[in-house]
């Protein structure tokens, strides 16, 4: 019985975190797809060009995973929707846990003080645990 505990430990082990639509192996060859709400100073557009406390944080992501980085501009609702139809990956523009949207998204960990956080595709964990463990890491350090 031990054995096959053990075992199914093992298997199951393996396979975590799960992440039923394979988001972060596709950010590894399509970029990650950021949806950038205007929202200063989290994230905003100017000139064609992403910018923001958020969008400078999210670069240091993707440079640190090695993955290329898409930019979508838009409203919350539409670009939530994107976000629960798996077209994008994260949605950035200074949500709190407290988000409207945290019934339509899932949420990362916050990365301040101030309990702000990036929403992110339900049921998407490898790619939550990814980010997580970033702002985690960017939130203990002081930033």
């Amino acid at each position: 019985m031990k054995r096959i505990t053990l075992f199914l430990l093992i298997v199951v082990g393996c396979s975590f975190p799960k992440d039923p639509e394979d988001s972060f192996n596709k950010t590894k060859e399509q970029g990650l797809k950021v949806g950038v709400i205007n929202n200063p100073p989290y994230s905003y557009y100017k000139e064609g060009k992403a910018y923001g406390k958020e969008v400078k944080l999210i670069e240091r992501f993707t440079k640190k995973e090695g993955l290329k980085i898409n930019y979508i501009s838009g409203s919350e609702s539409t670009l939530v929707e994107k976000l629960k139809n798996y077209n994008i990956n994260v949605v950035i523009g200074g949500f709190d846990n407290k988000t409207v949207w945290k019934e339509k998204a899932g949420l990362t960990t916050n990365y301040n003080n101030n309990e702000n956080c990036f929403l992110i595709s339900k049921g998407e964990n490898k790619l939550l645990f990814k980010l997580d463990s970033f702002l985690t890491q960017y939130r203990e350090d002081g930033n």
